[in-house]
């Protein structure tokens, strides 16, 4: 669902994460405000959504897709095997990711 400035995607791998990994929420919101020009970005492991709100005079809807897209790609580069994952390790690469970013922009 879209209106200009604010866009919502549904994930379904989000209804699937455990209650306990939900403060994960946090982590992954607070990279995704590091792309100027989202605003907001709110995400409800219950209900399987995103929520962003963004500048539209700064970017477009494509902009925030790619910028999602290349959080993802960067997340999964950091990991080889997700099968003995650890909550306090998905902590750990959230926050190492959030750094590097930082320091790209």
């Amino acid at each position: 669902h879209r209106i200009p400035g604010r866009i919502r995607i549904y994930i379904p791998a989000l209804e699937k994460l455990p209650k306990d990994w939900h403060s994960l929420v946090q982590f992954a919101q607070e990279l995704i405000i590091l792309k100027g020009g989202i605003e907001n970005a709110k995400i409800e492991p219950m209900s399987g959504t995103i929520v962003l709100q963004y500048s539209q005079t700064t970017m477009h809807e494509g902009d925030v897709i790619d910028w999602l897209e290349f959080i993802v790609i960067r997340f999964m580069d950091l990991r080889r095997s997700w099968a003995d994952l650890t909550k306090e390790e998905c902590i750990s690469m959230l926050k190492y990711l959030k750094k590097c970013l930082q320091l790209e922009s």
